[in-house]
């Protein structure tokens, strides 16, 4: 038997590279010479540095001990690998706001990227933390309670800032975030507001007209937005992802207008009531969709059949596909789909109720890559269907019934199905 220590450092060292960062700063505390090769520079040398703690782990390993030992590890690695980090994803229980601080200090002038979900974060603490990032080009701060106005106008003077994720943060003000949009020193080339439900047309546009050249992905809420905002939305030239979430205001001239783009590879129109089959249609059939990979028209309820025979012959590239609660939808429709769209990898098909299983034979021969199909409350959609398709698929395909059970056949002796 060879044990972790006969082995050569370079060795070593490439293990340890595979273990989570936390793991890997409980062994550096097991013997000096671990210690020494978890700190090895060339073990962090340009990392991205993932520090994602579950509060069941500190919790399961002595609370507050555990979480006091890990900052004090955390705040040694930093000092020791000192402008190694180029990217941190930093998603953590409370209390780890001074190991979160010793590394943004210690890699002012390497860090890219940052990408932080911390409920615990106060405003001051951001006001604080972030002058010090100057160099940030990839910025996301999801659900974040702590950003607000103030985070903003900081944020507005990074030089190099082009990417850039607020969902979620819902403190956000309209004129914030329209001041933010026309005062940002570099250009914007993604954005996402999910959720961030106070900003309206006034600021969104602000954002268009500033940015317009530069933006590849637009992510907003969509719930203060009406069709307004897409006035602006052709000279966006160069967007390649277009989100817009609870659409509930937008009619078909936002998806007439939408349709001018021409770089479009995925696009999402949710909870849009009031578009029309025929503006749906339209837009399938006179948008250039040849590079699309997603679409997701969840809640769309005017989508039909005679939108989805159209998505094969506009959308050859499709992967991903969301039509949940198209109630209009038959199997007539589905069939086209699985039979058409030979690439599709994932489809959400929640609550399509008219819909009984008979269009899905074709997919092992026409949908071989398939993986992941969602039928959660789709009514008339019998099991032995589901199951002898995951069986004509086994070991890839997964199906979730209208129980949201997960259907799945393992060839393997001793696998396992539902």
């Amino acid at each position: 038997m060879v044990w972790l220590l006969d082995l050569p450092d370079e060795v070593v060292i490439r293990i340890l590279s595979h273990l989570p960062v936390h793991d890997l700063l409980d062994c550096a505390s097991t013997c000096h010479r671990l210690y020494d090769l978890a700190y090895s520079p060339e073990l962090w040398r340009g990392f991205c540095l993932t520090l994602q703690i579950h509060p069941r782990t500190v919790k399961d390993r002595g609370g507050d001990a555990y979480r006091d030992s890990l900052i004090q590890a955390i705040q040694t690695l930093s000092t020791r690998i000192k402008g190694s980090i180029t990217s941190l994803v930093w998603i953590v229980p409370p209390g780890f706001l001074p190991a979160l601080c010793a590394i943004l200090e210690n890699n002012t002038f390497s860090m890219k990227m940052l990408h932080i979900n911390d409920d615990s974060i106060k405003p001051t603490e951001f006001c604080s933390l972030l002058p010090q990032l100057e160099r940030i080009e990839n910025l996301s701060l999801v659900a974040c309670s702590g950003v607000e106005d103030s985070v903003l106008e900081i944020l507005s003077t990074f030089p190099q800032l082009k990417d850039f994720d607020l969902s979620y943060c819902s403190k956000i003000s309209d004129e914030a975030f329209r001041s933010f949009s026309e005062s940002c020193c570099q250009r914007l080339e993604s954005v996402n507001t999910d959720n961030v439900n106070m900003l309206t047309d006034w600021s969104i546009t602000s954002l268009l007209l500033r940015h317009h050249e530069s933006l590849r992905h637009l992510n907003i809420d969509g719930e203060n937005n009406t069709d307004s905002i897409f006035d602006f939305i052709p000279e966006c030239t160069n967007l390649e992802t277009l989100i817009v979430n609870f659409g509930e205001q937008l009619t078909d001239r936002a998806l007439q207008l939408s349709s001018r783009l021409r770089n479009l590879k995925r696009v999402c129109f949710r909870k849009a009531n009031n578009f029309t089959s025929t503006g749906v249609g339209n837009f399938l059939y006179s948008c250039d969709l040849s590079r699309l990979s997603s679409l997701n028209l969840t809640e769309c309820a005017s989508f039909d059949d005679s939108c989805a025979v159209l998505i094969p012959g506009q959308c050859p590239n499709l992967t991903h596909l969301s039509l949940g609660w198209c109630w209009e939808t038959t199997e007539l429709g589905v069939s086209a789909i699985m039979e058409g769209c030979g690439l599709l990898e994932e489809v959400d098909l929640t609550g399509l109720h008219q819909i009984t299983g008979q269009c899905f034979q074709s997919v092992p021969v026409h949908s071989p890559r398939l993986r992941l199909l969602r039928l959660e409350m789709c009514n008339n959609v019998q099991d032995d269907i589901l199951l002898h398709l995951v069986r004509a698929m086994p070991g890839q395909l997964h199906v979730y019934n209208y129980y949201s059970e997960l259907l799945y056949f393992d060839p393997r002796p001793h696998g396992d199905s539902l």
